[in-house]
């Protein structure tokens, strides 16, 4: 289940529970015998996370769990490119490391019986009751004070707020107005459909999203690369470069290398110019826990 973008004024709404959102990579836990977990593709990734080792502190014979893998830096916020570093392989991935959390949210099956039509209020009542201690497992706080969470989100300098319908049901597979995103900074994700070398291997990248079942150029993007952005961007573009835009481009556009719409990354911006482009945009990160599909106009506009 996915959220709908949500605004400041849905901090206010009544009975209404607020989570922080939590800057990890989206996975359901199974257990049934021993533990699985898979990420939004449905991809088995439990050899990456040794960590998880805490199937006897569940009290349940079987169950399905939602939550986020997440590893905290020295500061105990969320680091998003260190956990995809070693996802991707590219950093340790089978060492063991205390950061690692399994934060879990949701419970959508227990012992057998289906739990998703069940008020979230209930299934919050039990997974309390089935998650036990251990050092790479904690269930994710909430509160009905979505002020007073948000303004710890915005001290800590944290990604936002989830409000929550405490008697909304889980609905798989869709984006419910039963869950609001409530972001401390405006991001969007975005497909990678091209990129320039101006000054270096990677200069800017050309972006696009999908408007209906039609691709739309929103512009470039050219700043907040690190050098391992620019080493691992050349690297996975270079293979994927087309004769010709995939995307039908306003003119003035030029020296874009185009490329094949295989790639994500997510992009701060302060809002869409008049002529639909991005203004001010600055690139975060490569999002490959998410696919092309996702990028719609009409979730970021919501």
């Amino acid at each position: 289940m996915l959220a709908r973008i949500g605004s400041i004024a849905d901090l206010d709404r009544e009975g209404y529970l607020f989570e922080p959102k939590i800057d990890g990579i989206r996975a359901t836990c199974r257990k049934q015998e021993g533990l699985t977990f898979y990420n939004r593709s449905c991809r088995d990734v439990t050899a990456r996370y040794p960590e998880f080792d805490f199937a006897d502190v569940l009290d349940a014979k079987s169950c399905v769990l939602d939550g986020e893998i997440v590893l905290y830096n020295r500061r105990g916020n969320p680091d998003f490119t260190a956990l995809m570093q070693r996802h991707l392989g590219t950093g340790p991935v089978r060492r063991i490391d205390r950061a690692v959390r399994y934060a879990v949210f949701d419970i959508l099956k227990k012992d057998g019986e289906d739990l998703t039509r069940m008020p979230l209020i209930e299934r919050k009542e039990v997974l309390r009751e089935v998650v036990g201690k251990h050092a790479h497992l904690e269930l994710v706080v909430f509160t009905q004070d979505g002020h007073r969470l948000w303004k710890f989100i915005e001290q800590r300098g944290l990604e936002g707020v989830v409000a929550k319908d405490p008697a909304g049901d889980y609905r798989p597979g869709r984006r419910s107005p039963s869950w609001l995103k409530i972001k401390a900074f405006r991001t969007m994700d975005a497909i990678i459909v091209g990129y320039t070398e101006e000054r270096r291997a990677v200069s800017a990248l050309a972006l696009a999203i999908f408007a209906g079942d039609e691709l739309r150029f929103i512009g470039k993007v050219g700043t907040g690369f690190t050098d391992d952005d620019i080493r691992m961007l050349k690297k996975l573009l270079a293979p994927l470069e087309m004769s010709a835009p995939p995307v039908e481009v306003p003119a003035g556009y030029r020296d874009i290398k185009w490329v094949a719409p295989e790639h994500v990354c997510e992009v701060r911006y302060l809002e869409f110019g008049s002529q639909g482009m991005l203004r001010n945009p600055s690139f975060i990160r490569l999002r490959p826990d998410k696919s092309i599909e996702e990028c719609r106009l009409d979730e970021q506009r919501a």
